[in-house]
């Protein structure tokens, strides 16, 4: 949320920094500045909502392993018995052969 408050603000800043030097820009660099501006704000809202929606999706997987529940990871059941969890890779690792799987392997 955060990062939608700092891409807005720093869209709006721009956009009233081209409206106040719109005599100084030509009219075809003001319209190639602004499409500019437009196009990487639209970027990044697309990209912070997909960013977001992984993270809930993690954070969710997560909160399903640390409560005991055992998850579904393409066949193989891991729990926090089996299991441990690096935060770093975002994989389960076997205790006792060190397979990884990946988290995202186990959603829902």
């Amino acid at each position: 949320m955060i990062r939608f408050v700092i891409f807005l603000a720093l869209f709006i800043a721009l956009i009233g920094i081209c409206v106040y030097y719109k005599e100084k820009l030509g009219s075809k660099l003001y319209i190639a500045v602004l499409s500019f501006i437009i196009f990487v704000f639209l970027f990044g809202f697309i990209y912070t909502a997909l960013d977001n929606k992984d993270g809930e999706l993690k954070q969710d997987i997560i909160n399903e392993y640390k409560s005991g529940k055992t998850l579904d990871c393409k066949g193989i059941s891991v729990n926090k018995e089996t299991h441990n969890f690096n935060n770093g890779t975002s994989v389960f690792i076997d205790i006792k052969t060190n397979q990884k799987i990946n988290m995202f392997d186990c959603a829902k």
